[in-house]
């Protein structure tokens, strides 16, 4: 497996009062939390859970579907998401 990196946003939630969405477009991963720093750690997490799943089932995690093209178009019209 070949390892790239993971282009990630993190923003308020639009449609939740006091939520924060993680969302990683690499690999179209999506979390959620009370904070910034608890929605990012939930992604964390959750993008570890899919690959160890991944690996259990012989899949490549980076062959995932990426977030469809306007999240990446939001994104880039917001500034550059960090690269984790």
């Amino acid at each position: 497996m070949k390892e790239q990196p993971l282009v990630c946003v993190v923003s308020r939630c639009k449609d939740l009062s006091g939520e924060w969405l993680a969302h990683c477009l690499t690999v179209d991963v999506v979390t959620q939390g009370g904070s910034m720093q608890q929605a990012f750690e939930a992604l964390g997490e959750a993008l570890e859970m899919c690959r160890e799943d991944d690996e259990a089932n012989g899949l490549d995690f980076y062959e995932r579907k990426p977030a469809p093209v306007e999240f990446w178009e939001r994104a880039r019209r917001t500034g550059p998401p960090p690269i984790i």
